[in-house]
């Protein structure tokens, strides 16, 4: 390794090197200094910038061009923030925001930063609308992904969900970037769900996002409301063969531990006797319950 220079006590510009740093990322040397114009904030540079005459100062001795009073795009300057670095200015914004905004001028020259981040939300919004179709019935709204597909909320939802660009997940749901740039699924966005809970489609027609097929509930709930699985080959969910017994044997799952419900002659027998436990133990989560609940609408 390559002795490092001590650059202690020397000064470049208007800086003056205090001590060593921690190396740089790139394990360059870096060293602490301070500037000559009284900032008392340590400014740490790079030996090589501070040898090569890259940086000369904390940043305020940069020939600075005051942009107070001017406005670029709906930003109005009115005044310099004092923070350490390239000059940044106090803005407002002709939306109406009462916060200040505080931009690099080289941005507001630039044409980088215009607003308080209202215009970008407005060209996002009418990006979307581009992307969005929606048709009204006397019941719900149905609206279009942007892959063509149908899904259907409330009406007294339209104004929430209508300036978004939705799009299949590839899972059946329906998800979307808000104008503030988070990815949401409908379903979840809809109710305003807390992270940590789960939202069950009643029906299970994942698209119809309408807040009468909308449940939040724990995961054992979630999973009491099933379609049959793919792997059952009985037809009847927890109903299977016994082979030794020669018998269709009945279970039922509860709080993730399994319960026997006896073996019938018939499949029958079986069937009702699982149906009996769904109602006793599973009630409105059931499938069965569920889907008389909320009729499908819709394509599934």
């Amino acid at each position: 390794m390559a002795k490092v220079e001590n650059l202690e006590g020397r000064k470049f510009g208007h800086l003056l090197v205090v001590d060593r740093a921690e190396n740089a990322p790139d394990g360059s040397s870096q060293w602490n200094c301070l500037c000559d114009c009284g900032n008392p904030e340590i400014i740490i540079v790079k030996g090589t910038a501070l040898r090569a005459g890259l940086r000369k100062s904390c940043g305020c001795y940069t020939k600075l061009i005051d942009l107070t009073g001017r406005t670029f795009g709906r930003l109005t300057v009115v005044g310099r923030e004092r923070i350490q670095g390239s000059p940044k200015w106090r803005c407002y914004c002709s939306c109406g925001n009462p916060n200040p905004v505080i931009v690099y001028g080289s941005n507001l020259r630039r044409g980088i930063t215009k607003s308080c981040g209202c215009l970008s939300r407005e060209i996002a919004q009418e990006k979307n609308k581009s992307y969005n179709h929606f048709e009204f019935t006397d019941d719900y709204v149905v609206g279009t992904t942007s892959s063509g597909s149908k899904f259907y909320v409330d009406p007294e939802d339209f104004e929430l969900i209508k300036d978004i660009c939705w799009h299949d997940t590839g899972t059946g749901y329906v998800s979307g970037k808000t104008v503030e740039g988070t990815e949401v699924l409908l379903h979840r966005f809809i109710l305003d769900a807390p992270k940590n809970s789960f939202v069950d489609h009643i029906n299970h027609n994942r698209k119809d996002n309408r807040k009468s097929n909308l449940r939040i509930v724990n995961q054992s709930q979630n999973m009491q409301n099933s379609k049959l699985s793919k792997t059952n080959r009985s037809g009847v969910t927890g109903v299977s063969w016994f082979e030794r017994d020669k018998k269709w044997r009945a279970s039922i799952t509860i709080n993730y531990k399994a319960y026997n419900l006896g073996v019938y002659d018939t499949i029958e027998e079986a069937a009702a006797a699982r149906k009996a436990a769904e109602e006793k133990y599973f009630g409105q989560y059931s499938y069965d319950n569920s889907m008389a609940a909320s009729p499908v609408i819709g394509v599934a």
